[in-house]
């Protein structure tokens, strides 16, 4: 049996990707993840990846 692996949407590139890590039942890709354990404060890039990473799925931990 042939098995299709579409993968995830990214939370932060907004890009479907294979290989990456669940956050409160939202998916980081690897590439994402390795960006951001390098960034610092000072990273332009810095406020614009905090705004996606509020996208991490609250609501889950909100309801019952």
């Amino acid at each position: 049996m042939e098995m299709s692996v579409k993968g995830d949407c990214c939370i932060v590139c907004e890009k479907v990707k294979k290989e990456g890590i669940y956050v409160l039942h939202s998916f980081i890709c690897l590439q994402c993840e390795q960006e951001i354990v390098q960034l610092e404060p000072e990273d332009p890039a810095y406020r614009e990846t905090v705004k996606k990473l509020r996208k991490l799925n609250m609501s889950g931990l909100l309801s019952k």
